[in-house]
């Protein structure tokens, strides 16, 4: 997971300098984004391991998901979470989420 947020913050903080941001911008924009995901994504690897959490749920937090992504310009995670969120076997996701995060 680790890797993945580090990733993402890297390609967020050139998008924001290329955007005109300053770096005091930048520095809370990235503290954000950085707890946004931290907080959304292991919502998601605990919906993973509810054996009753429901496809609605996991949609929404992939949802939750591909918009942070896309904001911070990691659009590749971002189509991935598109691709996903209308994916109805949690075996499936879980599988292609594990992968993303061991990448």
């Amino acid at each position: 997971m680790r890797t993945l947020i580090d990733k993402t913050l890297h390609i967020a903080k050139e998008r924001f300098t290329s955007l005109g941001f300053n770096q005091i911008q930048i520095d809370a924009l990235l503290a954000s984004a950085q707890e946004d995901l931290e907080d959304v994504l292991a919502q998601l690897q605990n919906l993973l391991k509810d054996e009753t959490a429901s496809a609605k749920q996991l949609a929404q937090t992939l949802h939750a998901l591909k918009g942070l992504f896309y904001n911070m310009g990691n659009t590749e995670v971002g189509d991935l979470m598109v691709e996903l969120e209308s994916e109805q076997n949690k075996e499936v996701i879980k599988t292609k989420i594990e992968a993303l995060m061991r990448a």
